[in-house]
């Protein structure tokens, strides 16, 4: 079974201004419960504020010692490979205009946290707004 996450892409846990389409990477803070095959968003905070990446985990997770803004932990790493740039990213305005997204936990905490399970639901409506965004992408989701 296939899991969704949101990972939050800020501060200790930046991995870069950009990542490209087809390179793999590895996130520090990622949940024990992260399986290979998993599919997340990437969220980027100040100063873009958007959802700009569509990934796939590559393998289960691994326990290391990760930084975090209360210094080093013992925490979980996960490789991932970006299946998507998105050349429009889904906007956090856009999200909290979305009568859909009301209730949807991290935008009511304004991603305040490194990663969050995100909920079929919840999923599909962030799909299909980001293919409203990026017509030309719908077929990375299929």
């Amino acid at each position: 079974m296939v899991n969704y996450w949101l990972w939050v892409n800020s501060g200790l846990m930046d991995i870069g201004e950009e990542m490209n389409k087809n390179e793999e990477y590895v996130w520090e803070g990622c949940d024990q419960r992260t399986s290979k095959g998993d599919l997340v968003l990437i969220y980027r905070t100040n100063p873009y504020k958007h959802i700009k990446y569509f990934a796939e985990v590559l393998k289960d997770p691994e326990e290391e010692e990760i930084w975090t803004q209360k210094g080093k932990k013992i925490g979980h790493t996960c490789s991932f490979i970006i299946k998507q740039s998105f050349e429009n990213p889904l906007a956090i305005k856009q999200m909290r205009d979305s009568e859909e997204l009301k209730d949807w936990y991290p935008l009511k905490m304004s991603f305040i946290r490194m990663v969050f399970k995100i909920d079929y639901q919840y999923w599909i409506i962030l799909r299909d707004l980001l293919i409203d965004n990026n017509p030309n992408h719908k077929s990375v989701f299929e």
